[in-house]
């Protein structure tokens, strides 16, 4: 019934009903970038190929990579840039431990080996930002500076009248901790839902997630009697109308909202201090005028000033923009526009993992991921929480096992244990280990030469991690 768009015209909603016009569309993107990634571990290190295309997300019209991406991506992988215009460019190249930044993210890839099997983990982050405290902190200072310039707006703009009190009172208190919780609901919301998108790892659950989103801010708006459900509807038609430069049936609704929220019965009339604040012209006037007066304004003339021109030659930003800005930062979900680009990746682990967020594909023996995730942004610009990609296998060595033991007494879980441990040893310990496990061959006292194995430095009677690890394999004898 909704989709994001309607998500954002929903968040308008909030602010509008401060009687300010509607909050300057948020910009997309109309180019997608198409990533398709082939992995595969070789001697204990990372194949990593990366394909590259890019469309017109109106069209799916094959075009171009931008020339600046493909240079960024060529001097990761360590070759020279593509020559030509064709829709699709690859690189490929073996990197040892840490994965490299051409998604515009991090990741490491670690292979633990020893004598019985080994154990590898696969970890990368895609993009975002993983701050939670400072993106939480962030909003709520926006929420608090956004209804700090409403309040002064409308001291300005209503100065005399003698609604003004109530309606100040409305915006410092109950507004200000709503737009605070809203903030918050779209933070912890977006947590479920990334960890629900990549198991799906399908487009459609990333959109049922958006749309939990929205129900989850519609109920909290509605308890908050700032709409019902039958309205719903006619704000929708209100926005779109507003959109086509006929902004009177949401004006209506912002005055009607507004009064209700100051103490004006639903059957009384709109007071006569707000119905004349119905043309949208004026307010844009008004509340450009107030911003310009403002400390964000003059930060914003000094960030859009290119280095080299005179202050003639630039084109003065639209003060609304600060209230756009806040606004987004304060109330809306961090992925709500990150559907940018498009990544398909593919781990070959030849056994299932133990633990992943992809989709295992037991024909092909790998793992794969589908994720939709956010377009690249500024430098130092803030995205949405990031998407995660993981994977954790084992791989028992059969014949070193079978020939100590008897079987296969270590794998999956306990391979995983027991290499951790293993790596963990001092050089000195490990030698020593490896030496008492060369000399075991089935025999019915194994386990028992096993149990009573200790290091020198281990006490007789204790539960040592040491001790668990022969318990591990013990157990595995039975």
């Amino acid at each position: 019934m909704f989709g994001a768009v309607k998500l954002k015209a929903a968040i308008d909603i909030r602010w509008l009903c401060s009687g300010v016009c509607i909050i300057t569309p948020m910009l997309m993107g109309c180019v997608t970038r198409h990533y398709e990634l082939e992995m595969e571990p070789v001697d204990g290190k990372l194949q990593r190929t990366l394909t590259l295309s890019a469309q017109t997300s109106t069209d799916d019209k094959k075009i171009p990579v931008d020339d600046e991406e493909l240079a960024r991506i060529a001097s990761l992988y360590e070759v020279d840039v593509p020559e030509g215009d064709g829709p699709e460019h690859s690189f490929s190249r073996i990197f040892p431990d840490r994965t490299p930044n051409d998604l515009g993210g991090a990741g490491t890839f670690t292979h633990w080996v020893t004598s019985l099997g080994s154990t590898t983990g696969y970890l990368e982050r895609i993009r975002g930002d993983d701050d939670i405290a400072a993106k939480l902190d962030r909003r709520k200072k926006a929420a608090d500076r956004l209804v700090d310039l409403l309040i002064g707006w409308s001291e300005t703009e209503l100065a005399g009248a003698t609604g003004l009190p109530n309606v100040l009172a409305f915006l410092d208190t109950q507004f200000r901790r709503d737009l605070i919780n809203l903030g918050i609901y779209a933070e912890t919301t977006e947590i479920v839902d990334l960890e629900r998108s990549l198991q799906e790892t399908s487009n459609l659950s990333r959109e049922q997630g958006q749309f939990e989103i929205l129900a989850r801010m519609i109920q909290y708006c509605i308890e908050r009697n700032y709409l019902t459900p039958r309205q719903i509807p006619e704000w929708d038609y209100a926005i779109d109308q507003a959109t086509q430069q006929r902004p009177a049936l949401l004006i209506e609704l912002v005055h009607r909202t507004l009064a209700s929220k100051i103490g004006v019965a639903v059957d009384q009339p709109i007071p006569a201090w707000l119905a004349r604040l119905s043309n949208i012209d004026d307010l844009h006037t008004s509340m450009r005028n107030y911003l310009r007066e403002t400390d964000e304004y003059r930060e914003l003339i000094v960030k859009r000033k290119p280095p080299t021109a005179e202050p003639h030659e630039v084109e003065p930003p639209d003060p609304c923009e600060i209230i756009s800005n806040l606004a987004a930062t304060a109330v809306f979900p961090g992925g709500l526009f990150g559907g940018g680009d498009q990544l398909t990746a593919k781990l070959m682990t030849n056994t299932e993992p133990i633990a992943t967020n992809g989709r295992w594909n037991s024909e092909a023996r790998c793992v794969e991921w589908t994720v939709s995730i956010e377009g690249r942004r500024s430098e130092g610009a803030r995205g949405p929480l990031p998407d995660l990609l993981y994977a954790l296998w084992a791989e028992p060595a059969v014949k070193v096992q079978t020939e100590l033991f008897g079987k296969v007494v270590v794998a999956e879980n306990s391979l995983v244990s027991y290499c951790l441990w293993h790596q963990g040893l001092t050089e000195q310990k490990a030698r020593r280990w490896d030496e008492f496990l060369q000399s075991l061959k089935p025999s019915p006292d194994l386990a028992e030469r096993i149990r009573a194995f200790r290091f020198y430095d281990e006490p007789a009677e204790s539960q040592t991690r040491s001790q668990k690890i022969r318990e591990l394999l013990t157990d595995g004898l039975q």
